[in-house]
């Protein structure tokens, strides 16, 4: 049995502690966090022990594992505390803020022979799964374009956190499910980006519109936005056909069209209550193992990730 620790009581962290349930081998046996949301979590999930300084979750020698959920340029900090007190760490996107704190932080993580990855759950889902299958077997030829429109609106409402420039809005924390998705489906960053951001009322970006090349020919449009409502749809185009997806970051159904029998798409469904038990499953399997790091979210792909998405933000010609 696995024990994790949880540092803090962000929405996320209820969603975590849901697909934790459906997960054998995993256990959380504390949570940390100045709020009284932690107690209330506890309380519901029958958490045995609350800590109201993340200092005394990192001491309790039941816990194997930390899962950092916190706020954003927090997320740094603790992941060096809990490695230097001997846990295996996982942490929420976005991992850090600077490509620098990769380094240092999986080179911590080498040194204590302990377990680091960065969440992200787009990667593990079983629509995404089919779709890289798809992309790797040529089952419609070769893919020729992507369209992604990812949207957040009413997530950020003014005064919170993550309006504060250097927290991100939209594209630090979100950043990632365009980059590492794509990445993960076509086993490579793009050679060339252009893009254009919009900061209107708030510090931090609110909307970003990316064109991307990938390889020789693969071409990418995606938006990123918390200021209006889009579809939410991903649309891969192929030599025969495409494939549309709903909210990939958490997709439950892929839809398949052929182009010389439109009428007729085919729906692949893949229902689950939680979508964060398969990458669960992924960290379960890599510690259990004794792996430190994860072959599908490495040390590579963060770096690279986090990179561009600092350039982005910082506003430098990528």
């Amino acid at each position: 049995m696995i024990k994790i620790g949880i540092i803090s009581a962000s929405t996320i962290v209820k969603r975590f502690l849901g697909a934790i349930n459906l997960v054998d081998g995993l256990e959380v046996v504390a949570i940390a966090s100045q709020s009284g949301k932690a107690k209330e979590l506890a309380k519901e999930f029958n958490i045995s022990k609350v800590y109201d300084t993340y200092d005394k979750l990192y001491q309790d020698q039941d816990v194997d594992l930390v899962y950092v959920a916190n706020i954003n340029d927090q997320h740094f900090t603790c992941i060096m505390d809990a490695l230097s007190h001997d846990k295996h760490v996982i942490c929420e996107k976005p991992f850090v803020l600077r490509p620098e704190e990769v380094i240092e932080a999986f080179d911590l993580a080498k040194s204590k022979g302990k377990f680091l990855m960065e969440c992200q759950k787009s990667v593990f889902l079983p629509v995404t799964r089919h779709l890289k299958n798809i992309i790797d077997t040529n089952e419609l030829g070769k893919l020729k374009k992507v369209t992604m429109n990812n949207s957040y609106s009413g997530r950020i409402p003014k005064g919170h956190w993550m309006n504060d420039r250097h927290q991100g809005g939209v594209w630090i924390p979100s950043g990632s499910y365009i980059i590492e998705y794509l990445n993960h489906l076509l086993g490579d960053f793009p050679k060339e980006t252009n893009y254009l951001i919009t900061r209107f009322e708030e510090k931090a970006i609110d909307d970003i519109v990316l064109n991307m090349r990938f390889g020789d020919d693969i071409m990418v449009q995606a938006s990123l936005t918390a200021r209006v409502q889009t579809d939410d749809i991903s649309k891969f185009y192929f030599e025969k056909g495409f494939v549309e997806i709903y909210q990939s970051w958490k997709a439950r159904k892929l839809k398949l069209t052929l182009y010389d029998d439109q009428e007729n798409p085919n729906i692949y469904e893949y229902p689950c209550e939680h979508e964060l038990v398969y990458e669960l499953e992924h960290i379960k399997e890599n510690i259990s193992e004794g792996k430190i790091s994860s072959d599908v979210m490495t040390k590579e792909v963060t770096y690279k990730c986090v990179k561009l998405v600092d350039d982005i933000q910082n506003e430098k010609r990528v």
